[in-house]
């Protein structure tokens, strides 16, 4: 699944960007997904194989990408990202970061976390819902 966002969005208001991260997150039916609410309270993001363990996906890192230290992204330009597309995940230890299969005929949300340091981060919003085919 293709994932496209605008360097417009990136700010250096509270000091240098150091990597940015795409976050998954599973949606039932109902666009609610509880596991979430209650991972986010321990401020801790979960990676695509620990994913693995819960019926409905709770929010997880797919990808994440050093960025270069600069005041401005002028001129903004788009970043795009295939979700999904590393078929080695499972052989890789559960706290790795990777970029693992979309489950079929499923629903997503997706947002861009941006870090100024490992542990100081801001979230967009999360998307509008995507299927899987």
């Amino acid at each position: 699944m293709g994932i496209r966002y605008s360097t417009s969005m990136f700010n250096t208001k509270h000091g240098y960007l150091k990597k940015s991260a795409l976050i998954v997150a599973e949606v039932s039916n109902n666009s609610e997904n509880i596991i979430n609410s209650i991972i986010d309270g321990q401020n801790k993001t979960l990676t695509w194989g620990q994913a693995q363990q819960f019926d409905l996906w709770p929010a997880y890192v797919a990808v994440e990408t050093t960025i270069e230290p600069l005041r401005k992204f002028i001129p903004p330009h788009f970043v795009s990202e295939i979700i999904g597309a590393d078929g080695t995940c499972g052989d890789i230890e559960v706290d790795t970061i990777c970029n693992g299969p979309l489950k079929p005929a499923t629903s997503y949300r997706f947002k861009l976390r941006l870090y100024t340091s490992p542990d100081m981060w801001t979230d967009s919003e999360y998307s509008e819902i995507a299927t899987t085919s």
